[in-house]
């Protein structure tokens, strides 16, 4: 089988909740909770949806076709000799299947029924795509449906809803036309009106890679936004004119005497302002942590994470994490539901490799021979754990500068950049962190 290019949509309008414009309530983005029930009915019939799981076969055969589209698309000659997938859904978008089937009560056997138009056994077994901001009544049957919208995630600069041209965003009764080939003027001046308000585009400059690996961010604010403001102190006639006249002025403090805070720089992309977000996420995408695997605490990467729904109906987050290995492995991804079940890299030092002649020898990931490893010529131990305790220390030592800004440097060659994973770690510009000083090969 032909290997499969992960494409990662960075950008999402996908919402798990929505406020009902009938009921003024917030609402969950999925189906109701009548249609989420198994049960059957009286006569047997059961009728319900549920969510399809990451590594379900309708759901890995949305992913693969999307990404396909994606590429032919956007993608240059190279690409379209090549089989892509969307590493995960876009953030909250969630798929659902709707089954339906009965069950004989005599024999306790599937019925079939002569007007079946599902391939398997059950009277319907159709997949549809929740999240759209609009609500559960807004959602993709196919991923030719979905397409577009897709498109537009990953494309459109300004992050407008009114570019968008899928089925949902764009329906044929409100494209209104005056002639054949001309559109009215008001939605066209609507549209421009409101994207002065939102958030800065990205740079002009700015184009979609041809990188297997293509990562499509929000667009950033723009460059006068984000310089600190101070707000100016009162005039002495101001703050004269404020003060009672019968106060003591001993206990009183003028406001000229008082510091004026600088506020941060507002989150320049969609995913500063998600790691920047108070007790939404304890971890951020690109990040080194440890994963419990039950007896014992293994490597992993941090793939993507998202929000879920717990039986108390309070957000949760939950995390799709690549456990590390050496490079002849390739472990699974892993789900995890609870952030009690991971710990940041720092957390703990590293053990020592169960090989103890890789121990002594002043090895690195890419200088160790994994293949005379795997096949014993080092003894015996743990070939995965040791590929993650090299890989783990291979990160640590090294650090990788994201989101380039458009602020040009003192000199032609001198780059500016929002943000940096250091080492095991993701930090943004304004953050706080402390560093620690040893003697070796420390980055800072």
């Amino acid at each position: 089988m032909a290997p499969l290019f992960p494409l990662y949509i960075a950008r999402s309008d996908g919402k798990l909740e929505i406020t009902s414009s009938k009921s003024k309530q917030r609402e969950l983005n999925r189906p109701t909770e009548a249609q989420l029930d198994q049960a059957p009915n009286a006569k047997g019939v059961s009728d319900y949806y549920k969510e399809l799981d990451f590594g379900d076969p309708k759901g890995v055969d949305w992913r693969r076709k999307l990404g396909g589209m994606l590429m032919r698309e956007i993608g240059g000659k190279e690409e379209q000799h090549k089989n892509y997938i969307l590493a995960a859904l876009p953030e909250n978008y969630r798929l659902y299947e709707h089954v339906k089937y009965t069950v004989s009560e005599k024999t306790g056997e599937l019925l079939k029924s002569s007007r079946n138009h599902a391939k398997g056994p059950n009277d319907r077994q159709d997949a549809y795509l929740y999240g759209h901001p609009l609500g559960r009544k807004k959602r993709y049957r196919s991923p030719a449906d979905f397409f577009p919208h897709l498109l537009w995630m990953a494309t459109d600069e300004t992050g407008e809803p009114d570019n968008c041209g899928c089925k949902l965003c764009a329906p044929d009764e409100i494209q209104v036309f005056d002639k054949p080939g001309k559109i009215k003027a008001e939605p066209v001046l609507k549209k421009e009106e409101f994207t002065v308000k939102r958030e800065g585009t990205p740079p002009k400059s700015a184009t979609v890679g041809t990188n297997p690996l293509v990562v499509l961010s929000k667009g950033t604010v723009s460059q006068d936004s984000t310089r600190p403001t101070v707000k100016p102190s009162p005039s002495p006639a101001l703050v004269k004119s404020a003060q009672p006249l019968a106060a003591p002025p001993a206990p009183r403090i003028s406001t000229q005497t008082l510091p004026t805070p600088t506020p941060l720089a507002p989150a320049r992309c969609y995913e500063q302002d998600q790691d920047s977000q108070y007790n939404k996420y304890l971890f951020r995408p690109g990040e080194l942590v440890w994963f419990n695997k039950g007896a014992a605490w293994g490597l992993a990467v941090i793939v993507k994470r998202d929000l879920f729904k717990d039986q108390r109906h309070q957000d949760r987050p939950k995390y799709l994490v690549q456990p590390l290995s050496h490079p002849f492995s390739h472990p699974p991804l892993k789900i995890i539901t609870s952030e009690d079940l991971l710990r940041p890299w720092l957390a703990w030092s590293a053990p020592a490799p169960t090989h103890q002649s890789l121990a002594a020898g002043g090895l690195s990931y890419d200088t160790v021979d994994w293949r005379a490893v795997v096949q014993g010529q080092y003894g015996l131990g743990d070939v995965e754990v040791d590929g993650s305790i090299f890989g783990a220390k291979a990160i640590d030592e090294s650090y990788t500068l994201i989101e380039p800004l458009d602020a040009l440097g003192t000199t032609p060659s001198e780059r500016h950049y929002n943000g940096i994973y250091l080492g095991g770690e993701k930090v943004w510009v304004g953050e706080c962190i402390r560093l620690r000083i040893n003697q070796g090969h420390d980055i800072m």
